[in-house]
């Protein structure tokens, strides 16, 4: 047997535990157990341990009194035993600051190691106490807890993986991948079928790991499975999921190569161009495509060859009279993949809005140029559009009043600073979408909307001006039909600065002299709808109120008028 080592307690001020397990004393109580057990008296533990056992030492300290113990769990040698768990590891202090007669508890997981293996070493306890704002410690000392011996044997594990964070990953209409941790190293197993709690189908890894992945394949598509995972460590120890579940997916489907004709539209008497298309195709050698048509609405005057990915055109022949169209295509040198121009047609409408007609593929024929095989594939016909290219009629485009004074916040007479905008517009083809007018030159938005009046083809909005002063306006109307023409118009507005009798576009002290001279008959008599503002709504006549006002509004007494 090894030399066992002496521990000496070395004791400052007054001891408040000696080397005993249960003790009390001015300052408190403490309480020592080993591997949760009581250590009755003054017994300190003397266990047999195997290489690798855990155990625990515990400390219940009581103080009677606020202070601060520091303490740690000390050995002769730190590579005698494997720190697992506690406040600190070995040889390191923690500390704790008690409350009058609280208990706190300090506990250690520890194992041997094999560095002492056949021999017995103290597992000590170091403490110190501060009574609080004390610098000088009142107790200084120690004890051992336990002097265990270690044998040869070594401790073999017998607690199970923990299992976690179990995730369904990259799950497709016939495989997924299971993944899961284990808090220790062990195997990897899922157990699985399309039965709850039926599991008749395994996936293992023998490789003992922390991370594990399974993949299972060969799954029905669109079924559910239900899956354990099981790992099981070096030693034996096995522990089992609860039960999940997955969906697969369903299988992709293949989507054929398609043959169509683009929509097109075409005002009246105008060209337009349309391309055949071969969509999804793989390795296209060649082929043939039959169009038919309403004559009546649009004829075919030209087929050509697209750019790129396009075929070669090698024939073409149209039948205007019966609605019918035959083109032929091919490329000796290179198949094509993917989206293929099949070819460029240009069209003329002979209609009116709003004839339409479907443009029908009538057969198709697609060849692979590797194999000359037929290529399986679906069609989708195009329309032509005869489009609406008559721009919306406007008329009666008028302001009433089309004279108002500018509107500055101050109240006015009734009416005399608003104005109704209003608009007759009609589009006999696609109809009206909208109409908007441009009042930015007296102080509004450009493209204010207009509303049309119920049951009528009137469109109208009222506003203010507060620009554009002492100005005739040519507020634009746009009208704006369902096929995007557009049309204008105007409708014309002038705004007056109330007061400005003078018209310079200014109020200043002119204005004051000529209504003072009008007054005694200097002047002739100026325009009542701008020189009368006082009272604020007006009273229909010019008198000395109306210069007083306005001389007082410019020395800053009144507000502008």
């Amino acid at each position: 047997m090894k030399l066992r080592w002496i521990f000496l307690v070395l004791t400052m001020n007054l001891i408040l535990f000696s080397g005993i397990a249960v003790a009390k004393s001015p300052y408190g109580e403490m309480d020592l157990y080993f591997n949760d057990r009581l250590l009755p008296g003054s017994e300190v533990a003397k266990p047999t341990l195997k290489i690798d056992e855990p155990f625990s030492v515990r400390v219940d300290v009581t103080l009677y009194q606020e202070s601060k113990l520091y303490i740690e769990l000390t050995v002769i040698d730190k590579t005698h035993f494997e720190f697992i768990d506690g406040p600190a590891d070995i040889d390191r202090l923690t500390s704790h600051v008690f409350e009058t007669n609280e208990t706190h508890t300090f506990e250690w997981t520890l194992k041997p190691t094999d560095a002492w293996a056949g021999g017995t070493i103290p597992i000590n306890i170091h403490y110190t106490i501060f009574m609080i704002d004390e610098y000088e410690p009142s107790v200084y000392s120690g004890f051992t807890i336990a002097y265990p011996y270690i044998s040869n044997e070594y401790y073999y594990d017998k607690t199970p993986p923990f299992i976690s964070d179990i995730i369904i990953n990259d799950l497709i209409n016939d495989s997924a991948i299971i993944s899961w941790d284990t808090n220790k190293d062990s195997n990897s197993v899922v157990r699985y079928g399309t039965t709850s709690g039926d599991y008749k189908n395994v996936e293992y890894d023998t490789a003992l790991v922390s991370s594990h992945s399974i993949s299972l394949s060969g799954l029905s598509a669109q079924t559910t499975y239900y899956f354990v995972v099981n790992s099981t460590d070096a030693s034996g120890n096995a522990n089992e999921s609860s039960e999940y579940n997955f969906t697969t997916a369903t299988i992709p489907t293949t989507t054929l190569p398609v043959v169509l004709v683009e929509d097109v539209t075409a005002a009246p008497d105008s060209y337009a161009f349309t391309s055949i298309m071969v969509n999804n195709v793989t390795d296209l050698g060649s082929g043939k495509v039959s169009v038919t048509f309403d004559p009546l609405v649009v004829h075919v005057t030209t087929v050509t060859s697209g750019d790129g990915n396009a075929l070669v055109v090698q024939d073409w022949n149209v039948n205007n009279t019966a609605g019918s169209l035959e083109i032929t295509a091919w490329d000796v040198y290179e198949s094509y993949n993917g989206d293929v121009v099949f070819a460029h047609v240009t069209l003329y409408a002979r209609g009116e809005y709003p004839d339409s007609t479907s443009l029908v593929i009538s057969s198709s024929e697609l060849t692979n140029y590797t194999s000359y095989d037929s290529i399986g594939h679906s069609i989708t016909n195009g329309t032509f559009s005869v489009s609406d290219s008559e721009p919306p009629v406007i008329t009666d485009a008028i302001a009433t009043p089309d004279v108002i004074l500018n509107d500055n916040g101050r109240s006015r007479a009734p009416g005399t600073n608003v104005t109704v905008l209003n608009t007759t517009v009609i589009d006999s083809g696609s109809g009206v979408m909208n109409v908007t007018i441009d009042l930015s030159s007296i102080g509004g938005s450009d493209v204010r909307v207009m509303e049309r009046m119920d049951d009528t083809d009137i469109w109208t909005v009222t506003t203010n001006a507060i620009d554009g002063i002492n100005l005739t306006h040519e507020l634009v109307v746009t009208a704006t039909d369902e096929a995007n023409n557009t049309n204008t118009s105007v409708i014309g507005l002038t705004v007056f600065l109330r007061g400005d009798v003078v018209r310079d576009s200014n109020l200043n002290s002119a204005d004051v002299l000529y209504i003072a001279k009008y007054l005694v008959g200097k002047e002739s008599m100026p325009s009542l709808f701008v020189g009368d503002i006082s009272p604020d709504i007006g009273d229909e006549i010019i008198t000395s109120a109306d210069a007083l006002y306005l001389a007082k509004y410019l020395v800053g007494k009144e507000a502008a008028p």
